[in-house]
């Protein structure tokens, strides 16, 4: 159990503790006040009861002895001033008549006595008005009621005392009450959650200063098996921490990876440069050679060179295109009319040789904010993999959609050719990644960067039902007071 300094210390660091506490302490001095207003009250009621019945013991047997004469009873009454505890008296007929005073006059008059009050307190003037009973008047209880003036001032004193015994014995059961309440908080919360916040902030520096190789120790872990809601959320931090560092490690990976692949990137596109202008040596040595007469085995093999050459030329475009960011120069225009304008190119492109196209286009205008010559090169790549995917003698499909209320015009792009399996459709968009035999992984890769640096997205979905259809959305611009373009730049 902490000693006494650290619950204090506990105590007195924690604001929260310290509301719990005084909240405690201030319910039970609420709770106890409320019990000691009616123990004040009925104690009062005692006194003042002792009080006359203790004037009353003096002086009956001196009333007891007076004649019936009114005259004489009046006489005997002016002894009572004796006793210390009478100030004064009123002598009253049955029928309210007043008889005779004595000393301080009561305030208890014939009013309140025929309403039934037979007695009245003066808190202020430490007075105490009483109806005593007809025995103190002896032969004469059934003529005359006798109402006595008693000096309260010793009960003002009494009840003060009484007052102060219970106060004390309230604060002592509420100081004792409160100090048990901050051992059990201190051992049972206050000290497990300001371990848990320095746990908390000990996490946020380890955290922020990114040196995973050491772990912090925490406080607050052993609590952990506690059955109650600390627990819990100690094991949530257990859990978040643990969360927080797998993500720290993988975002750690993923930055040496794209190092790594920022490093690939420069070196390929180092290699790109350097080979590129042999290449093209190459490739105009190769071209003027095939105007030469060679034998027809020469020229099969200058012939699959020469293809070798512009595939590698093809090739080497493709990767110095996808190491560079695309530089837009947008302008508005008209998606439905761009590709209407490239219809007659898409349809006499190689890769459609006995595969047919149809072109849906919207209703409206499709506004987009684009790069025209980036967004041609976009539908080229999409058409020329949808001819590739599909069997001869088969369609593939074009379809413009604008959606004005989400703020897209969507490209889709289908064919009805063999399935993509699923743990390769994520991979597609990636370098290097394809499905064709022949293919280099790049143009969808390319196609995505190019779609998504326009602020849309790309996504690839396919089943054996339906095909193949890739999607994409750019973002809708609205107007229509523009003159458009349709074609790519020169």
């Amino acid at each position: 159990m902490p000693n006494a300094a650290g619950l204090f210390a506990n105590l007195f660091g924690a604001r929260l503790s310290r509301r719990i506490v005084l909240w405690i302490f201030a319910s039970i001095v609420v709770i106890e006040g409320l019990i000691l207003v009616p123990s004040v009250y009925r104690r009062e009621r005692e006194f003042l009861h002792y009080l006359k019945e203790l004037a009353l013991a003096r002086t009956t047997g001196r009333l007891a002895m007076a004649a019936h004469d009114p005259e004489d009873l009046a006489l005997n009454l002016a002894l009572l001033l004796e006793d210390e505890d009478v100030v004064g008296g009123a002598l009253y007929q049955t029928d309210g008549t007043l008889i005779t005073e004595f000393g301080e006059a009561p305030k208890l008059g014939t009013a309140e006595l025929q309403s039934g009050r037979t007695e009245r307190y003066y808190r202020t003037q430490e007075r105490y008005d009483a109806l005593w009973p007809g025995v103190a008047l002896g032969p004469a209880t059934d003529d005359y009621q006798l109402v006595i003036r008693h000096d309260a001032a010793a009960v003002s004193r009494e009840v003060v005392v009484f007052i102060g015994r219970i106060a004390g014995l309230v604060l002592i059961i509420a100081v004792f009450v409160t100090g048990v309440t901050v051992v059990g908080l201190s051992r049972i919360l206050i000290s497990p959650v300001l371990a848990l916040r320095r746990d908390l902030l000990k996490a946020g520096r380890w955290v922020s200063s990114d040196n995973l190789a050491t772990s912090p120790q925490f406080e607050s872990l052993p609590q952990q098996q506690r059955q109650d809601e600390l627990g819990e959320v100690i094991t949530a931090f257990d859990q978040m921490y643990g969360q927080i560092v797998d993500a720290i490690h993988q975002r750690q990976q993923a930055e040496k990876a794209l190092a790594q692949l920022a490093e690939i990137g420069e070196l390929a596109a180092m290699i790109v440069h350097e080979v590129r202008n042999p290449l093209t040596t190459v490739l105009l040595g190769l071209t003027a050679l095939q105007r030469s007469e060679l034998p027809p085995r020469d020229q099969i093999r200058l012939d699959l060179a020469l293809e070798e050459a512009q595939r590698l030329q093809r090739l080497l475009n493709e990767i110095l295109r996808y190491t560079r960011s695309p530089q837009l120069s947008p302008e508005p225009l008209d998606l439905n009319a761009l590709i209407e304008k490239l219809l007659p190119t898409l349809q006499t492109m190689p890769a459609a040789k006995g595969r047919s196209m149809r072109f849906c286009a919207g209703p409206t205008p499709a506004w987009v904010e684009a790069d025209p010559d980036k967004l041609h090169q976009v539908v080229n790549n999409l058409v020329s993999n949808a001819y590739e995917a599909s069997p001869p003698g088969t369609s593939i499909d074009c379809t413009v959609v604008v959606n004005p209320d989400l703020q897209q015009v969507q490209f889709q792009v289908s064919n009805v050719g063999d399935p993509i399996p699923p743990d390769l459709l994520p991979q597609l968009t990636q370098p290097f990644i394809t499905t064709k035999p022949s293919g280099t992984g790049l143009g969808l890769a390319i196609t995505r960067r190019i779609i998504e640096a326009h602020g849309g997205k790309l996504d690839i979905q396919s089943n054996p039902t339906s095909g193949t259809q890739v999607t994409a959305t750019l973002p809708y611009a609205q107007t229509n007071s523009v003159q458009i373009s349709t074609a790519p730049k020169n």
